[in-house]
């Protein structure tokens, strides 16, 4: 009998986009899929798609509640999991009809307990190869993993791989509630616990770049919620991978850097205040700050490069020097096709 995957997808107001996601599920040609909706108190007609769903395709199967957020729904959907395999993916994207049987192909073929592969990023009516590709790292042991993710060459995004439902149970994992960054605070610790893993660079996952999502959309509590999951990330590290925190340090000053872009920068102090009569969004970008440099190592070679991204973001020129990195890349992906 063919091995089962449970897929789980959290839906929270995106009628616009959820038919396309939920009929790539329903399309793969890997057929033993469990299909867990899990409706986050959505206001438009979002549950009654999922709904019409679950009527035309026994596979799929709805939890619906109140909003309680991302992790409480992907939490909720693990509980009601019974695959062998567990897939997290975003309501706004989807999938390569493929994506599912190539991924048990490689489970069976390497005994592995995760598979990671590549994706198109989408915005507007253009469809892309991610700026960041995957290495085609092929089978690797945790520690390798994890030195790559913490080096850039993977993001942590949930729906880039998919795990063994027992390295979910087993080592008890979930998402953390009423936290942003869920999929930072969650994926080192699959890759941690996984004996071995599959990295490949075929992109099969199609990434909706949308402007109002809580991926770009700036909180409040964005540097508080980093700093917890920072926090447990050192621990984790320093109890079983001691001798990658030159690398975790890489990922947490880019982890910070990247919520110093979101938070708009330096713009926000642009006349040097008192500490007691900053904003909070002043607040946040000093804490930032303190952290950024309290991560920055002058032994290391990565220093430099830190220096000139900081510098950089102060002096404006950071998104020009994003905008000249993508044309190029653009341009070097047409040369070879």
């Amino acid at each position: 009998m063919q091995e089962s995957v449970s897929i789980i997808v959290p839906v929270y107001n995106v009628e616009r986009y959820l038919r396309q996601c939920l009929t790539s599920i329903k399309n793969q040609t890997y057929k033993n899929l469990e299909i867990i909706l899990v409706n986050d108190g959505s206001t438009d007609n979002s549950k009654i798609i999922c709904e019409q769903f679950c009527q035309q395709d026994s596979r799929f199967n709805l939890i619906s509640g109140s909003n309680a957020g991302l992790s409480n729904a992907r939490n909720l959907g693990l509980e009601r999991a019974h695959g062998d395999y567990v897939y997290f993916v975003d309501s706004d994207d989807w999938l390569d009809r493929n994506l599912i049987f190539e991924a048990i192909g490689l489970f069976n073929r390497f005994k592995v307990d995760v598979v990671a592969f590549s994706y198109y990023e989408v915005l507007g009516a253009q469809t892309m190869q991610a700026e960041y590709t995957n290495p085609e790292l092929g089978l690797i042991d945790s520690d390798e993993a994890l030195f790559h993710l913490f080096r850039g060459s993977f993001g942590n995004y949930v729906w880039k791989f998919i795990a063994r439902r027992n390295v979910y149970i087993k080592n008890s994992i979930i998402f953390p509630k009423g936290r942003r960054f869920e999929d930072v605070a969650t994926t080192y610790k699959i890759f941690g616990a996984a004996s071995y893993i599959y990295f490949s660079s075929k992109p099969l996952y199609y990434y909706r770049q949308i402007s109002t999502s809580i991926t770009h959309v700036p909180a409040s509590k964005d540097v508080d919620d980093m700093l917890v999951t920072v926090g447990e990330m050192d621990d984790y590290i320093n109890n079983n991978f001691e001798s990658l925190i030159p690398s975790l340090r890489s990922l947490e000053f880019n982890l910070l850097f990247m919520l110093l872009i979101r938070m708009n920068g330096w713009n926000t102090l642009s006349t040097p205040k008192k500490l007691s009569k900053l904003n909070l969004a002043q607040r946040n970008t000093m804490c930032a700050l303190d952290k950024l440099h309290h991560y920055q190592d002058k032994r290391s070679r990565e220093y430099i490069r830190q220096e000139i991204k900081l510098r950089a973001l102060k002096y404006h020129l950071f998104s020009l020097i994003l905008h000249v990195k993508k044309y190029l890349a653009s341009f070097k992906r047409r040369l070879n096709p």
